[in-house]
């Protein structure tokens, strides 16, 4: 049978249900039946073993389709659940009223002066079945949650946004036991825009991914080096403020103490990493892109003074040939003086030039 059928089933047997609470609801007289509490218990047990079969069969749908058609079928199962979930809620306040009336009638006996033995029994049964109707009202254990929005900002892959991201993210939905893995998946995909979408766009939608998604996105994004560097160059891009202006010192205000949270979230108190950024700052460009291979988390000053030295010592030896032509090193590094170019093409050739100076010796204007 297609699975789309075995859901309608299941919608057709939650109408049922409905129908007989409904008859409850309109018609007091059922309630005072002996027979009520257990009817109304076994209509909630149908209302939970619906919720699970038709959960099982709607992710079963979800994972037959279509990336572009699957967010209809979620908004289905979400459908429902709130529904059966109404159904459930109405239940439980019947039986609160038929738990009441048991109730006055056990008071009503107590009053009397019969010591008959069955009224006592009688009443002794009340009092379990009270207690156990009480804690089944208030405990819901289920194996499925509906998919209730989750209020998480979404990730672009800004360093400032990787922390508050992570943090919501792990609370509300990894660490969550009520969410398959496909669901979870489903929100991390929804919560990424721009940079960080592209890390996982080429993953599929199903319980495989999930696992697979969240370790790529932290392998990239959860760099506490990264994180502090980018928190000291928004502060340290602070535009003075020339005139007293509300806005412009409550975005200092906020930056700095933003700033200042962040560090100390991380354990960053100490000045090293206010000396480093502030040194590497004034560096040129080479050596900035050497430091930013060093592998340490988060380097100390002396691992930075370390690399400083060794960065000067090896400019003593070899001088870059940065220093000729800084704004084309990368795209002409091979046509500097101080480079030997191994694979030079055939074709070309060595002109020259004679001077008066050389007495008859030919200059290469390349070499």
């Amino acid at each position: 049978m297609p699975l789309s059928n075995i859901r309608s089933a299941y919608k057709g047997q939650l109408t049922t249900v409905e129908k007989n609470v409904v008859e409850y609801e309109t018609n007091a007289s059922k309630l005072e039946s002996l027979s009520a509490r257990y009817r109304l218990e076994g209509l909630r047990d149908s209302c939970e073993r619906i919720q699970t079969r038709y959960t099982e069969v709607q992710h079963n749908i979800l994972k037959e389709t279509p990336a572009e058609r699957q967010e209809d079928e979620i908004d289905e199962l979400n459908a429902f659940l709130t529904h059966i979930e109404e159904v459930e809620e109405r239940i439980n306040s019947l039986i609160t009223r038929v738990l009441v009336t048991e109730e006055e009638l056990g008071h009503l006996f107590s009053s009397t002066i019969i010591e008959d033995d069955r009224v006592s029994k009688l009443l002794e049964g009340f009092n379990t079945i009270f207690e156990s109707m009480n804690k089944n009202a208030s405990e819901t254990n289920r194996s499925y949650t509906k998919l209730k929005p989750v209020q998480i900002p979404p990730f672009s892959g800004s360093y400032i946004e990787w922390h508050p991201f992570k943090d919501l993210f792990v609370s509300m939905v990894d660490k969550n036991p009520r969410l398959t893995k496909t669901q979870k998946f489903h929100h991390l995909k929804s919560k990424l825009t721009g940079q960080a979408k592209g890390v996982i766009d080429h993953l599929p939608t199903n319980d495989d991914s999930y696992d697979l998604a969240w370790e790529a996105i932290q392998e990239r994004y959860d760099s506490k080096k990264n994180v502090v560097k980018s928190h000291l160059e928004r502060f340290k891009s602070l535009a003075a403020v020339k005139t007293p202006k509300v806005e412009d010192l409550r975005k200092i205000y906020d930056i700095s103490t933003t700033t200042i949270s962040v560090l100390d979230a991380l354990k960053v108190s100490g000045r090293d990493p206010w000396i480093i950024y502030e040194i590497v700052s004034k560096l040129d460009a080479e050596s900035q892109q050497l430091w930013s291979r060093e592998q340490s988390e988060l380097p100390t000053w002396n691992e930075f003074k370390l690399f400083l030295d060794k960065r000067c010592k090896s400019l003593e030896i070899c001088p870059s040939s940065f220093n000729e032509n800084p704004t084309t090193f990368n795209k002409n590094i091979n046509k500097s003086p101080n480079v030997q170019v191994q694979n030079k093409p055939k074709s070309v050739k060595s002109f020259t030039m004679t001077s008066s100076d050389s007495k008859g010796k030919e200059l290469c204007q390349i070499c």
